[in-house]
């Protein structure tokens, strides 16, 4: 039982896209490129498509290389003839680098669900006038996932799980001097390697490097939403003219009948102009997480006739971004881990398995974790393999892989501090076990390419889900004004600054700014990183936690003032971006913001349905219904799925995921 439970939390790690591509029998490299959006169905109820783009867009001569865009879409639930068709809004995961699509193969329904009109059409009966329904969207930023050509710093994923595993082994760079001078050399060793690796020759190619950083991003975002105003006319004629549609709109109950003249909203001439694609104008919608928010910020600067729709959730200073100073993004981390001993208490030894007394307090749980640390540092714990040495490898846990684990779970405390307290009660009494789990997850080895010759073909690089360091790296890095070092400047500055914000945590957040300690990549085109009274067309909508561990709600405010009629709606509650909790509240502002653009009002706080080491409520017993029951049906369907993954490894019988899946 205990081999399948294992297994079953190794296979939840990092290889699930290229499985899903597998299953469904498709391949990005079967759709041809073209700078008209052409979709394809894809995964089972999506489509996609891969858009062409100049790699330089400030080349005038028509001449360069060329990237491919690759673009998924979870298509709207009435058709663009009719009057309720919102348009696309369009989503960033964020990183940088994240993949898109990879988001919306996991969400995207979910966003749907949430930003759609209450009643699902058709429902001829229960229609109001203003109901909108939107396809959701999003894309790989070029050089990363499936679009193409990509960063390859590395030859194939072996090559770079062997980095990851050297990195891991080496433990945090304050453990030693011998450690610190090991990352900064490994950095310094990764960054000029992977420039030098990517480096074209030739007067009439581009060197990817010098074009994809975030106003490159921009400029392709412009040419999607162009793209699909090209899509969405044509669309439009086409089923206008289709024999069938007549048909389609009777039976379906979308639309009244096309020639009924009371009905000017649906006469073909009102859907032409309706559909026809505004060139050079169409506007964007968008959702854009952490640094998503400054993708979003970036494109309002540089294109704010542009903005339709903005939602930017767990807000990046934009402007400490760009000068790579790093000076507001953990000060909260250390605050929101804290939470994580009031909750245990409070939940107590049926709820949390790292109390071990109804009378345990937040301090004395902390007290006990420091402990823990203490002991750690001194004597890291052996990990003997399973029975039949096929799950993981005889291994060894220490204070800085438990410090990293830490420091992902407060991204979604929620969902794992659940597995965060199951790893804390074994380590406390002497077995690294699960910790040894969560740690193997992040090393599923993906074999060898067998099916080309060169090891660095696109066909060759199996997408990753989650950041990679260097591809990350390369846009952050890229990003940020000329940076120069050495090793005792970044110990005495950056490294200095990160541990005053978070003691625990700031060594590891230092490592991102690390990575541009070698980089020397000048980008062709570079945005000033100044934000000073930006006029949008819309107003946009800031949202953030209350307690964000990498991007502080002060954040939110110090944005939302470079930008006039802008709004922030605070959520709340501990984690990254205001899907780490589930909120009703937060929910409707979002659909309301998408269906009539109205802002929240000055000063909202949403509150949030479910606390960590809580049993996650249905909406009957919430006392949900009608809307609110919708959205909270979406968003405990997200939140199901984590809390399962909580009781995988319950080594305590006492964990309440444990409790909650019984």
């Amino acid at each position: 039982m205990k081999l399948a439970i294992l297994s079953a939390l190794l296979a939840a790690g990092s290889g699930s896209l290229g499985a899903i591509e597998t299953a469904k029998g498709f391949e990005w490299n079967d759709i041809t490129p073209t700078e008209s959006l052409v979709f394809h169905d894809c995964f089972g109820g999506f489509q996609c498509a891969r858009l062409d783009v100049p790699m330089n867009w400030n080349r005038t001569d028509g001449k360069g290389s060329r990237v491919a865009v690759a673009i998924i879409k979870i298509p709207a639930k009435v058709p663009v003839t009719d009057e309720r068709y919102g348009g696309a809004i369009l989503s960033n995961p964020g990183g940088p680098g994240n993949s898109g699509i990879t988001s919306i193969l996991e969400d995207g329904k979910r966003v749907q669900a949430i930003v759609d009109a209450t009643v699902d059409p058709p429902s001829a009966s229960s229609f109001k006038s203003g109901d909108k329904y939107f396809d959701i969207i999003s894309f790989d930023p070029r050089g990363m996932n499936n679009t193409t050509p990509q960063v390859t710093c590395f030859p194939d994923l072996v090559a770079r799980q062997a980095w990851d595993r050297a990195m891991a082994s080496e433990g945090h760079m304050t453990s030693s001097d011998v450690a610190y001078a090991t990352k900064y050399a490994r950095f310094m060793a990764l960054g000029s390697s992977c420039t030098a690796r990517m480096k074209i020759h030739g007067e009439e190619e581009d060197n990817l490097l010098d074009h994809m950083n975030t106003p490159h991003v921009v400029a392709d975002m412009v040419a999607i939403i162009e793209a699909l105003g090209e899509w969405r006319e044509k669309e439009a004629m086409r089923l206008l003219d289709s024999p069938t549609y007549r048909e389609y709109t009777i039976s379906s109950g979308h639309q009244k009948l096309l020639e009924d003249p009371r009905e000017s909203g649906n006469d073909r001439a009102a859907i032409i102009k309706r559909t026809s694609w505004r060139k050079g104008e169409e506007k964007l919608q968008y959702w854009g997480f952490s640094y998503g928010t400054v993708l979003g910020a970036t494109f309002a600067a540089l294109q704010p006739h542009r903005v339709s729709r903005l939602i930017l959730d767990a807000v990046v200073d934009s402007e400490d971004y760009y000068s790579l100073e790093m000076k507001h993004n953990i000060n909260d981390a250390e605050a929101v881990w804290q939470r994580f001993f009031y909750f245990c208490a409070l939940a107590g030894p049926k709820g949390c398995p790292f109390s071990s007394s109804p009378s345990d307090t937040e301090a004395s749980l902390r007290q006990k974790f420091d402990s823990l640390l203490s002991d750690l540092e001194r004597q890291p714990i052996a990990v003997l393999p399973s029975d039949n040495f096929e799950t993981y490898i005889p291994d060894i846990v220490t204070v800085s892989h438990l410090l990293e684990y830490i420091l992902k779970s407060l991204n979604e405390p929620a969902i794992y501090w659940p597995i965060v307290a199951t790893v804390l009660h074994d380590l406390y009494n002497g077995n690294g076990t699960s910790l040894a789990i969560v740690k193997e997850k992040e090393f599923v080895q993906t074999p060898p390419c067998t099916k080309c010759e060169d090891p660095y073909s696109p066909s060759c690089q199996q997408p990753r889900l989650g950041e990679d360091p260097m591809r990350s790296g390369s846009i952050w890095c890229s990003d940020a004004r000329e940076y120069h070092t050495t090793p005792q400047d970044f110990k005495d500055t950056t490294l200095r600054m990160m541990e005053e914000q978070s003691p625990l945590f700031g060594r590891y957040w230092a490592l991102r700014k690390m990575q541009c300690v070698a980089w020397d990549v000048k980008p062709k085109w570079k945005y000033s990183g100044i934000f000073r009274d930006i006029d949008t067309a819309h107003p946009i909508l800031w949202i953030g936690t209350s307690g964000d561990p990498l991007c502080p709600l002060a954040n939110a405010h110090k944005m939302s003032a470079a930008f006039p009629g802008s709004r922030v709606l605070e959520q709340a509650s501990q984690g990254h971006c205001s899907p780490s909790a589930p909120s009703v509240c937060t929910a409707r502002h979002i659909r309301a913001y998408f269906q009539t653009g109205v802002l929240p009002e000055d000063g909202t706080v949403c509150e949030v349905g479910y606390e960590p080491f809580q049993e996650l409520k249905s909406a009957q017993k919430l006392g949900y219904s009608g809307e609110d029951k919708k959205i909270w049906d979406a968003l405990k369907e997200r939140f199901d799925g984590g809390y399962r993954l909580a009781g995988v490894i319950g080594a305590s019988e006492s964990s309440a995921a444990l409790n909650a899946k019984e």
